[in-house]
């Protein structure tokens, strides 16, 4: 699968979702992987800023109000120091998180976004 230069090999993928309109690989940042015809194609990549202290070591949730609609909001969770932290995202972004909770999170393994009920 190609990458954003020619010797990029994927090592480290943590994750791949959809997200409405490419798939993204959680490979520390992720990277929007498009598939035309059977053939993978580079897209771009959203570069997720961590708060200091905190790093990308656990898993992600892609998430969008418009079904079928390209992700516009990404967490993420840090799950490597004593303070697990989940962190909220622009996407496809990405830059700063927009905030974080550290209340009540213990080490994540997973992350899953309930859409609201009408």
């Amino acid at each position: 699968m190609p990458g954003p230069y020619s010797s990029r090999t994927w090592s480290n993928v943590q994750g791949v979702q959809f997200d409405g309109k490419f798939f993204a690989l959680d490979a520390y940042d992720v990277y929007r992987i498009a598939l035309l015809h059977g053939q993978a194609y580079y897209v771009g990549m959203t570069t997720l800023n961590w708060e200091p202290g905190t790093y990308p070591s656990g898993p992600y949730a892609l998430y969008n109000s418009k079904p079928g609609a390209q992700a516009t909001e990404l967490v993420g969770a840090d799950t490597d120091f004593s303070l697990s932290t989940l962190s909220y995202f622009d996407y496809p972004a990405g830059g700063n998180s927009l905030y974080q909770v550290t209340h009540g999170v213990d080490k994540p393994v997973g992350i899953a976004i309930s859409l609201k009920t009408p």
